[in-house]
């Protein structure tokens, strides 16, 4: 990439680094997203809502999001 001409390599450092960024975002809301689900899940318990109904929503939840941020990432690479 450093050998194209002048205005290239400087744009796509840019674009590397604003994908990296992006990646890096997405990456930070998914854990902070998944940390939150285990505090209300471990608070669920607290309140004596059963353990297979925690871990069954906790599961459909994963899934679900698990999905929607793998998405994010890989809409992101291809825009």
């Amino acid at each position: 990439m450093r050998r194209r001409p002048a205005p290239i390599p400087a744009l796509w450092g840019l674009v590397d680094r604003l994908h990296h960024g992006i990646d890096a975002s997405v990456t930070l809301i998914e854990k902070t997203h998944m940390a939150i689900l285990d505090r209300v899940g471990r608070q669920a318990v607290g309140l004596g809502i059963s353990g297979r109904v925690i871990s069954t929503l906790c599961r459909m939840q994963v899934q679900a999001f698990g999905h929607f941020y793998r998405m994010l990432r890989t809409v992101h690479w291809y825009v």
